[in-house]
Order: structure tokens, then C-alpha cells, then sequence
């Protein structure tokens, strides 16, 4: 048994969920949060036998493709806040 971890965009989950239950392979998507989903990725685990690796590995690269766009990077929290620290 092999544990099968796909990081792809969230547009592809959807129809790779559909084709990995089509060949009986289990999977269970999960959404990320803060960075991951504002830049619409999706995390896909699936659990496959041995045999089933090739068949897995093949239907993530011919459903997930590549695609270019620009993310602007997290901004410090320290320029956007003022802090207190209280003194004894």
C-alpha cells in the first residue's frame, strides 16, 4: 500500500477525484488555508496499492497542468501592526 501526495491547482481536483474513483483508487482532498487557497492550490491524498502507483502517477500528470500567474508574497506583520509590551 502506497500513500500518494499531489499538491495541484483547485480547478484540477474536481475531474482527478472523478478519474481516480474510476479506477477504484480512494483520495480525500483537502483546501488549504491562508497563502495555499488565495493561490488556489489543493492538496490530494490517495491511498493505492502497490500496482495501482504508475496508473495514479499518470492520470495526476495528464489532469493537473501547469499554469503561470503572479502571487503577490504575505506581508510582514510587524509593519502592520504597532506591539505593547508591558513592563514588571
Amino acid at each position: 500500500m502506497r500513500l500518494v501526495l499531489a499538491i495541484i491547482q483547485s480547478v484540477d481536483a474536481e475531474p482527478l477525484l472523478s478519474d481516480l474513483a474510476a479506477i477504484g483508487a480512494s483520495a480525500t482532498q483537502i483546501e488549504g488555508d491562508t497563502s495555499v487557497s488565495s493561490a488556489g492550490l489543493a492538496a490530494l491524498v490517495v491511498g493505492v496499492n502497490d500496482d495501482q502507483v504508475s496508473d495514479v502517477l499518470a492520470l495526476v500528470r495528464a489532469r493537473a497542468r501547469g499554469r503561470a500567474r503572479r502571487i503577490e508574497p504575505l506581508r510582514a506583520l510587524g509593519g502592520q501592526a504597532e506591539f505593547w509590551i508591558p513592563g514588571p
